[in-house]
């Protein structure tokens, strides 16, 4: 069975904060549905240090996405 995302309807004016942060109003959307509220919040989340960010090994299938990744690369494909 294939997995499903789906992006809730949580409101924010995400043209605003995509304009303040300088960032797309899509990320904003994402970042306000992972509960991220405030502009000092906003702004730990964005500009977070290296030691802040989760082992990418714990992601499902991290090492298989990797693989492909690296595939693609040495045969010189695109990415889609």
């Amino acid at each position: 069975m294939k997995e499903r995302w789906y992006v809730t309807a949580k409101k924010a004016d995400f043209q605003a904060i995509g304009t303040r942060f300088g960032i797309d109003p899509v990320t904003a959307r994402i970042i306000r549905n992972r509960d991220i509220i405030g502009e000092e919040a906003i702004a730990d989340y964005l500009e977070c240090s290296p030691r802040q960010l989760h082992d990418p090994h714990l992601l499902k299938d991290a090492e298989k996405g990797a693989e492909i990744l690296a595939d693609k690369i040495a045969g010189g494909k695109k990415f889609v």
